[in-house]
C-alpha cells in the first residue's frame, strides 16, 4: 500500500463470486434491454444497422410499425417498406448498390395499423450483414436475431460456475 500498511490477501473465491456475478447481471440486462429505434427514410435505399450472426446461422424478425406522423391531417401517406439483408464484408462505407441476391421481403405494406413482425422464411448464414431500408416512411424498428448457437449466453454460464463455485468454496472455509 502506499502509506507502508499491509492488506490482507483477497480469496480467490471471493474474485470469483465477484467475478460471477458481474458476468451473469451483465448478461441478463443486456439480453433483457432492447429499445426500439426510430427510422427515418426518404425513398431511397438506407442503411439502418448492421448485424452478425457469430458463430452460426440465424434467423432474424422485425417488429416494425409507422410513427403518428404518417397519420397526421395534412401529410402524406407512408408508403409500404422493404427490408433487404446485404453481406458485409467489412468496409466501412455502403455504396447504395443492393446485390440482386440479397434477401428482402417486405416490411410495412402501407396500411395504418399497430406494429406487425415479419421474419425471413430461411436462415441467415454465418457472416456480417447490413439491414437496408425502402421506402418513404417513419417508423419504429425493432430486430429480433435468434441464432442456431446462441454464444451470446456464455458470459451468464460461465458467470454462474464462478458463481457456484466462488459461494461453495466459501461454504467450505467457514466450516
Amino acid at each position: 500500500m502506499a502509506g507502508g500498511g499491509d492488506a490482507p490477501d483477497v480469496p480467490a473465491w471471493d474474485l470469483a463470486v465477484l467475478i460471477g456475478a458481474a458476468l451473469v447481471i451483465s448478461t441478463l440486462v443486456i439480453a433483457v434491454w432492447t429499445q426500439p429505434t426510430p427510422v427515418s427514410s426518404e425513398n431511397l435505399p438506407t442503411e439502418v444497422m448492421t448485424f452478425h450472426t457469430g458463430l452460426s446461422d440465424a434467423t432474424v424478425s422485425f417488429e416494425a410499425g409507422y410513427a403518428a406522423s404518417c397519420w397526421e391531417e395534412g401529410s402524406d401517406p407512408c408508403e409500404a417498406v422493404v427490408v433487404t439483408l446485404v453481406s458485409h464484408n467489412g468496409d466501412d462505407a455502403w455504396d447504395g448498390i443492393i446485390p440482386v441476391d440479397s434477401p428482402s421481403m417486405t416490411l410495412l405494406d402501407g396500411e395504418k395499423g399497430e406494429m406487425s413482425t415479419v421474419s425471413f422464411n430461411e436462415k441467415i448464414p454465418q457472416g456480417e450483414y447490413r439491414v437496408i431500408l425502402e421506402g418513404d416512411a417513419d417508423l419504429q424498428l425493432e430486430m429480433t436475431i435468434n441464432r442456431s448457437i446462441p454464444h451470446e449466453y456464455v458470459p451468464a454460464l460461465f458467470g454462474s460456475l464462478l458463481l457456484t463455485w466462488g459461494i461453495w468454496r466459501k461454504a467450505q472455509e467457514m466450516d
